[in-house]
């Protein structure tokens, strides 16, 4: 009652008033000094709006919209990354589909020219014989069997 008495003969006055005005605004810029009231379990986040001030809330929320651009600026570099890996390995596996399409090609012309010699030496054995009065006793099947596929 005396402090209530105290307080109202002070704003009543022109300089209680002016300071209680100072204070008051000074508090809402700078927050109020019970900052250990803003760790108390349920009712911190509702405190923190006292005891915080415009500056610390400020700094806050740039530090939060800080933070919330390098998540994007991360996951874009990240997806990035991603996408260059993606088409490292399509170049990687589209030169080896290539390489792997030329030996084939080489190795099934290298099995076509060697049969095709196989196949004249044969012939070249069987007219050379034919021409000396052998015969081939093979029939064939056997002929068939001994050739390379």
């Amino acid at each position: 009652m005396i402090a209530g008495a105290f307080l109202s003969r002070a704003a009543l006055s022109r300089p209680g008033l002016v300071a209680l005005t100072a204070l008051v605004l000074v508090a809402f810029y700078e927050g109020a000094p019970i900052a250990p009231l803003d760790r108390v379990p349920l009712l911190g986040p509702v405190l923190a709006v006292v005891t915080s001030g415009r500056v610390e809330r400020a700094s806050a929320a740039a530090a939060r919209e800080a933070r919330q651009g390098y998540v994007r600026e991360a996951e874009k570099s990240a997806a990035e990354a991603a996408l260059a890996e993606t088409r490292r390995q399509l170049r990687v596996a589209t030169d080896a589909r290539e390489r792997f399409a030329t030996a084939l090609a080489q190795t099934r012309a290298a099995t076509s020219a060697r049969l095709e010699t196989l196949e004249a030496e044969i012939s070249d054995y069987e007219t050379r014989l034919a021409l000396q009065g052998r015969i081939c006793r093979l029939d064939r099947g056997d002929i068939d069997w001994l050739r390379i596929d």
